[in-house]
C-alpha cells in the first residue's frame, strides 16, 4: 500500500518536475525561515533570564519633567538613589549599583597594558545579586574592601596568561587618578544573552574612599541602579 503511494507521488512529481521543484524549493525555504526565525525570537526572549530572582529585579530610571512635560528619560540614577530607596521602601530586599561614568581606564599588570572600555565599579552584592557565577574567589566578599578587583576569565588569560591571578595587582587609571588593587575574584565570562557585558570590574568601596558623599550624592547620574 505505502509501496504505491510512494510510486504514484514519484511518477507525478517527475510529470510535473518544474512545479514540483519549485513547490519543493519554496517549502524547504519557507521551513528553514522559520526556523531561523523562531531561534532569533527564543535567544531574545532568553535575555537574563538565567539570573536567579529575575521576576523580582528592578533597574531605576531618572525621568525630568519641564512644565509637567516628560523631557528626559535616562536608565542611569545617581549613586544616591539606591541607598535611599532602600531606607526609605521594607519591600526592598536588597540593592545593587554599578558606577560607570567615564567607564575607559588603562589597566596595567606589570608590563602588560591596555585601554579597556568597559570598566565599572560595583557593590560589594553584585555577584550575589545577580547569577553570574564565580570560578574563583568568594563572590560574598570579594568586592568588600576598598582597592580590590575583579576580572573575566578572558581577561585572567589577557593579563595573566596560565598564572593565578588572586592575589595578584591591576592597576587601573583614569583622568584623575590610579588605583592600585587587588585582584579578589575570577567570573565566568558573561553570557551572551545578558544585557550586562563586562570583564573588570572593581569595588565600590575603592570609589567611595574618594568620593566622601558618593552615597548620598543626588545631582551626576552616573550610576546604574
Amino acid at each position: 500500500m505505502i509501496y504505491r503511494f510512494l510510486t504514484t507521488a514519484f511518477r507525478i512529481l517527475k510529470k510535473n518536475l518544474g512545479v514540483s521543484l519549485i513547490n519543493i524549493l519554496g517549502l524547504s525555504l519557507s521551513l528553514a525561515v522559520f526556523l531561523l526565525i523562531l531561534q532569533f525570537v527564543s535567544f531574545e526572549l532568553s535575555y537574563d533570564t538565567f539570573h536567579q530572582d529575575k521576576e523580582h529585579i528592578y533597574r531605576v530610571e531618572s525621568q525630568f519633567f519641564k512644565n509637567e512635560e516628560l523631557t528626559d528619560d535616562w536608565a542611569t540614577s545617581s549613586t544616591g538613589y539606591g541607598q535611599a530607596l532602600l531606607e526609605a521602601f521594607p519591600e526592598i530586599t536588597a540593592m545593587t549599583r554599578l558606577y560607570s561614568w567615564n567607564s575607559e581606564r588603562v589597566v596595567q599588570y606589570e608590563d602588560t597594558k591596555f585601554r579597556e572600555k568597559q570598566v565599572v565599579a560595583a557593590d560589594s552584592a553584585f555577584f550575589t545579586f545577580f547569577s553570574f557565577p564565580f570560578v574563583a574567589g568568594n563572590p560574598e566578599t570579594a568586592l568588600q574592601e576598598p582597592n580590590t578587583v575583579v576580572i573575566s576569565e578572558s581577561y585572567r588569560q589577557k593579563y595573566f596568561g596560565n598564572e593565578d591571578p588572586i592575589g595578584k595587582t591591576l592597576k587601573i587609571s583614569d583622568i584623575q587618578r590610579t588605583y592600585i588593587c587587588e585582584v579578589t575574584g575570577v567570573f565566568a565570562d558573561f553570557p551572551v544573552n545578558s544585557h550586562l557585558h563586562y570583564d573588570i570590574v572593581y569595588s565600590w568601596a575603592t570609589v567611595a574612599s574618594h568620593w566622601k558623599n558618593m552615597d548620598t550624592f543626588w545631582y551626576k547620574h552616573s550610576a546604574y541602579t
